[in-house]
């Protein structure tokens, strides 16, 4: 599992390609810039009437399944997938 908290800072994670993982997300969608993947999560906004809460899962389904969770209260989040390389130089 991993969980980040982030009171008023910027949080930038990096998620690799080939991850599953079931996923809970908060904070304000002005300050989130989310990855296409993440588009269709289940969206719900919460009580302050700011921010959002995004839950469901994240990526090609596999049996092994991670946890995370996020809650960016003041700074920007940014969430990005890393691409695997196609091709690989080999010596």
């Amino acid at each position: 599992m991993v969980s980040i908290v982030g009171k008023s800072t910027d949080i930038n994670l990096v998620l690799d390609q080939a991850s599953y993982f079931k996923s809970r997300i908060e904070g304000p969608e002005e300050r989130m810039v989310l990855p296409n993947s993440m588009l269709t999560l289940q969206r719900q906004e919460l009580d302050d009437g700011k921010s959002i809460s995004l839950n469901g899962f994240v990526g090609n389904t596999n049996s092994k399944v991670g946890d995370l969770s996020v809650i960016a209260k003041g700074g920007k989040l940014i969430v990005a997938i890393q691409e695997t390389p196609i091709f690989s130089k080999q010596d």
